[in-house]
């Protein structure tokens, strides 16, 4: 027979331990790491409109998930 748990409970529990472990500031290093290699790939191609499109869209993903 299944385990019965409180899912409110087992959510805080879980997110304790996250914040306990740091979890939150390590993704958002490592988020923060990939954003700016996509930028030095981006700053390596030859300028266009394109380029500043890519630029553009990329700068309100990373406003968006802040």
């Amino acid at each position: 027979m299944p385990k019965k748990f409180n899912k409110q409970k087992k959510v805080k529990a879980i997110t304790a331990v996250y914040d306990q472990l740091g979890i939150r500031l390590l993704a958002e290093k490592k988020s923060e790491e990939y954003f700016s290699k996509g930028f030095e790939k981006l700053n390596a191609l030859p300028d266009s409109a394109q380029k500043q499109h890519l630029i553009a869209f990329a700068k309100d993903l990373i406003n968006r998930q802040s």
